[in-house]
This record gives structure tokens, sequence and C-alpha cells, in this order.
């Protein structure tokens, strides 16, 4: 090969490379809405940061600041990343306390997240003003609940319907693409008025459930089960040949003896919370056995979440081998002592990354799937490890998947 077309080829190779660059990046949102419905307070010192792809969805680094009063914050920051590349972000209030608010796909049409993207070109960029998509216009009723428009239910519904449609692997498996649709629009013409969280649950999750897939699910924000943080049915049940038999407590108080059959619970009875309860499990081909095992595992997280939290348990039950009605007043148990028992035998086992430098090896071990409650935490942690990975230059990649 002549030196010519070897310098060509060099040239040519060198020309396909990807840049590295940094890009000076503006960022602008106007907070004005999150002011406006006390979710964000800068003197309570709350603070608006940027987090994305490039720096693992975790850090509060990227704070802007509000310089003109004007309820619009900014702030200018260097990405160092591939030119062409393109980066995802959205804003995140970050109360005082940690939690953080996410904004509620601001990009609806970028699946699965909607997040905001951006296409880095190494040149600096002054963004336009975006508005923070506050996850909800959520407004507190004089009893301290929270309720949802029916407009922004029913863009949530639509969200979710093409969610399932577009990206499900097995959507039909079990229920046909003709059942869905008539089910899809059913449901939809439920959501004719504004709502709590247990009242849209119970026009969303029937469709899961039908999909009969254990990964396709929902679950309650963190934000609901704080309402009722102290308002849980504080009786363990057990099904036995078809009746609710009382096996324990979630709290210290034996309130009902052991072996009692619960009858009623608030005059509803209770046939029919067990299978409104067993119902809304969700499980793969729709096995009857995991539904029975969720209604006993996990009663107090279902009731509520189909029931929401009444101001008080009334129940009729039978003491154990007579069959005179008797009633009882519950003291509620709180969300730390049902959890403590719900997922006693679970934990996170740790998500770990070892770099080999020596042997050019990274090894990820991922134990376990069910972050499914700590979802931010995962996700950052993978970002972050594949970050590392790169910037080391790694180029062998072990999954430990093992349990």
């Amino acid at each position: 090969m002549s030196k010519k077309i070897f310098y060509i080829i060099l040239f040519l190779w060198g020309s396909l490379q990807t840049t590295h660059a940094q890009n000076k990046i503006t960022f602008q949102v106007d907070l004005k809405q999150a002011l406006t419905e006390n979710q964000f307070s800068e003197s309570d010192r709350d603070m608006v940061v940027v987090r994305g792809s490039f720096e693992g969805w975790q850090s509060n680094k990227y704070k802007l600041t509000d310089d003109n009063n004007d309820s619009v914050y900014t702030g200018t920051f260097l990405i160092d990343e591939d030119l062409n590349s393109i980066i995802e972000y959205k804003f995140c209030i970050v109360k005082n306390n940690g939690e953080v608010y996410w904004e509620w796909y601001p990009d609806p049409e970028n699946i699965p997240h909607g997040n905001r993207t951006l296409t880095l070109s190494g040149k600096p960029k002054k963004l336009s003003v975006k508005n923070f998509h506050l996850m909800s216009s959520i407004v507190p009723d004089n009893d301290g609940k929270i309720i949802f428009s029916a407009e922004e239910l029913k863009e949530d519904f639509l969200q979710l319907r093409k969610s399932l449609e577009e990206l499900h692997c097995a959507l039909y498996e079990y229920t046909s693409k003709e059942v869905f649709d008539s089910l899809f629009e059913y449901q939809f013409g439920l959501i004719n008025k504004p709502m709590e969280y247990h009242q849209y649950y119970n026009i969303v999750n029937p469709l899961l459930v039908r999909v009969g897939c254990m990964h396709t699910g929902i679950w309650m924000p963190g934000e609901f089960w704080k309402l009722g943080t102290n308002n849980f049915f504080p009786l363990r049940l057990k099904l036995i040949e078809g009746k609710a038999v009382v096996a324990g407590y979630y709290n210290d108080t034996a309130q009902v003896p052991i072996g009692s059959v619960v009858l009623e619970i608030n005059s509803r009875p209770i046939d029919e919370i067990i299978i409104e309860v067993k119902n809304s499990i969700i499980s793969d081909a729709f096995i009857m056995q995991f539904q029975r095992a969720g209604f006993e595992k996990r009663f107090p997280l279902a009731y509520a979440s189909i029931y929401g939290f009444p101001e008080e348990y009334f129940i009729t039950y039978l003491l154990p081998g007579q069959k005179t009605k008797s009633t009882a007043k519950l003291i509620p148990a709180n969300n730390e002592s049902v959890r403590k028992i719900v997922y006693k035998n679970f934990s996170h086992p740790s998500l770990t990354l070892k770099i080999l430098e020596e042997k050019n090896i990274a090894v990820l071990k991922i134990p376990t799937f069910s972050y499914y409650d700590q979802v931010e935490y995962f996700t950052s942690f993978i970002d972050s490890s594949f970050r590392e990975i790169k910037n080391k230059n790694i180029t062998n990649l072990i999954l430990d998947l093992r349990g």
C-alpha cells in the first residue's frame, strides 16, 4: 500500500471518529406554577437543578438560580460530551428534606420516560425558557385529599395506552386485541370527573391485570402513602376455605382474637372485598394462587390502593368457634409497621461495579431487578456505571446476574 493511500485511509478514519468537546449550555425554566401551588419555596431552601444522562441522573451540582426575581431560573454549564450526541434531561425540584420532584413527562413523545432531549453541537447554546412540568396539578381539599383533574387523568391514561401498545412485547398473549381495545375505550369513558389516587387506580389497574404479566403493573407513588401514613388496616388476614381469618396484627394491639372470621369492613361484605382485592393483584397468566398469596401478604396496601384511607375502621366478625356476630372499632396501623411485616423477607441486595483495569474488564453485578420502589436509584447506578466504563475506556463487560 502506498503512503498516499495509507494517509487517505487515516484521514477518512479520523473523520469518522467522534469528536469530544465541551458544550456550553444555558438552561432556563419557569417555576411560576410550582411557586403558586406551593411545591417550590426558595425561602424554605428548596432548589431547582438539571439532571440528565450527562451526569448520571443524580447530581445536585447543576443548580439554577433566579437572578432577575422573575420566577425564571437559569444556569450555564459545561457539558463534556461527544459532538452531535443527544443528551436527555429533566428539571428537578429538590426539597429541603432531600425529596425530589421530577418533571412529569415534559416530552410525552420521548418514550418511556418523557425526558427532554438536546443535540450537542460543541457551540454555546442558550435554550428557550421551559415551563416546569409538574407531576400533577394537585389540589388539596379541606380533608387533606389530593384531587386530579379529569383532563390530566385522560392525558395520563392515553400515555399509558400508548406505552402498552407500542412497547409491550406480548400485550395480547392472554387478552385479545379486540377485547383490549374495548376495555381501553370503556375505562377511558369512566374518567368523567376529578379523582383521587385510588379512584384513578381502579380505572387503570384492571387493564394492567389483563396483560397477565408480572413485569407489567403500576405502583402508587410515595405521595399517596403519606396521605394515610397512620391509617392502615391493622389486621393480618389469611384465607381459609374462602373465609378471611384473623392471623395476626400490624401493630402492637391485639384488638380481635386470632382465629376470628371477618364478615364486614366498614359495612362492606368481606366476600366482595376478597374478590376485588384478589382481582387487583397482577400475576403471570392470571394464576389464582399467586393472587391469593398477594391478598394475604399485602392486604393493607391493596386495600388502601382500592378504597383509599377511611377515617375509621369498623369490622363485623365472628369469634373463633362461635356464630354470634361482634363488632369492633379498630386502632389503625401505620405505614412503617405495615411495611416492616409485608417486606420482612425482602431487601435490595447491593448493585456493584468492579473495574479490573489491568485486565480491561468491568464486572457489573445485578443480583435482582426488584427495584420497583427505587427506580431512580437503579437507573442512576446503571447510567453512572456505564459512564465510568466509558471514561476508563474499558472494552470488556461481564454482567453478573446470578440470583
